[in-house]
């Protein structure tokens, strides 16, 4: 069952995250030579017809994000002790990389390659207004004045769109399991039968998202945290998994392909992820690379075609890869290993200093009584 083969420390899981980080980087690699509408790399074009929500090979990489990513926050808000202890921990895995992240992007990528005179550049609101939104979450900036303005593609940081709708699936789960809805299997289930009927009656008026080209990633994320609730009821075996792709052939090209599609896939992910027969070695022992090399590929990869106007997508890869690879054991060793080693501090001393608060005032309640 599923819920046995999660429960323990050994399994694919950072592997799987690498992979998505490569296929993205990869798939982007080929966009950002030739520009919006090119060329797309030889392993998209020759799937995409054949992938839900048209799929090239970044789709597929952040898509086994966001289940994977689903199944685990899930799982994490119902191991934590509190709402702070959860959100604590969210913000301490993606927030501090990101920061640090968007200066880089800021303050050396772009001060080094802008246009603009530098007080020009560093007075500029886009300037400022890419570190606020892109740092908190609130929204993407994709461009800083004057940086790869004569780039196929202008932006500096195309990756980071996926992290607002993340981290706002995020604060659905806490609100879900606030209500008690992760606790109750009949209700979870009942809410998740909801939305996929509405997905499949409405699929342009999406709910939990304000922009409906990004339901496809709730749906992956969705059906993680759905397989994470019914762990004990799910089996995970190879059996099973011919059967969920028989089903999606059958419904290739009708209007239940890309839900079908979805929840094949991500089966998939989660047995590649922990059947005992493909385990493989554990690299999380090395280190998490992986977000690293997410929100570093794009800006390096865009700075090597900015400084070399004729590479190619084989040198593009050969010649920024070795920076991403560093920029990722970086991230990872002096920021989000570093970063996630503060939970509890944080919650513990809001906790601590709410409690006192109570205490006072009802101090004061039973003094005016008396």
């Amino acid at each position: 069952m599923l819920s046995e083969l999660s429960s323990g420390r050994e399994n694919n899981l950072s592997l799987m995250r690498l992979v998505g980080a490569l296929f993205v980087l990869l798939g982007h690699s080929f966009i950002l030579i030739s520009g919006p509408g090119g060329e797309e790399d030889p392993i998209s074009e020759l799937i995409r017809p054949y992938m839900a929500f048209n799929m090239g090979l970044p789709g597929i990489g952040v898509s086994m994000f966001f289940v994977i990513s689903g199944f685990l926050v899930t799982k994490s808000f119902l191991s934590h002790k509190n709402l702070l202890t959860y959100l604590e921990a969210r913000i301490l895995r993606i927030v501090p990389a990101l920061f640090v992240a968007v200066l880089f992007c800021v303050f050396i990528v772009g001060l080094y390659f802008t246009h603009l005179e530098t007080d020009r550049y560093l007075t500029a609101p886009s300037t400022w207004s890419y570190l606020l939104k892109n740092a908190s979450l609130l929204e993407t900036q994709f461009r800083l004045p004057g940086v790869f303005t004569e780039n196929r593609w202008p932006g500096i940081n195309g990756s980071l769109w996926t992290l607002p709708i993340e981290f706002r699936l995020y604060l659905y789960v806490a609100m879900f399991g606030i209500l008690g809805f992760l606790r109750s299997r009949v209700i979870f289930n009942s809410i998740v039968f909801l939305l996929i009927v509405m997905y499949a009656a409405f699929p342009l008026d999406f709910p939990l998202l304000i922009q409906s080209q990004h339901a496809r990633l709730v749906i992956f994320f969705i059906i993680g945290a759905f397989m994470l609730i019914n762990a004990s009821k799910i089996q995970l075996n190879f059996s099973i998994l011919g059967v969920f792709i028989c089903i999606t052939a059958i419904n290739y090209g009708s209007a239940w392909f890309d839900l079908v599609f979805s929840i094949t896939f991500s089966y998939l992910i989660l047995l590649i992820a922990y059947h005992p027969l493909l385990k493989m070695h554990n690299i999380e022992r090395y280190g998490d690379y992986s977000y690293g090399m997410y929100i570093y590929a794009f800006p390096v990869q865009q700075s090597v075609i900015a400084l070399k106007a004729d590479v190619n997508v084989y040198e593009l890869n050969l010649l920024s890869f070795p920076v991403i690879a560093f920029l990722s054991f970086l991230s990872w060793h002096l920021i989000e290993k570093k970063s996630l080693r503060l939970k509890g501090l944080f919650s513990q001393v809001s906790l601590s200093f709410y409690m006192s608060k109570l205490k006072l005032l009802l101090n004061k309640t039973n003094t005016v009584d008396l």
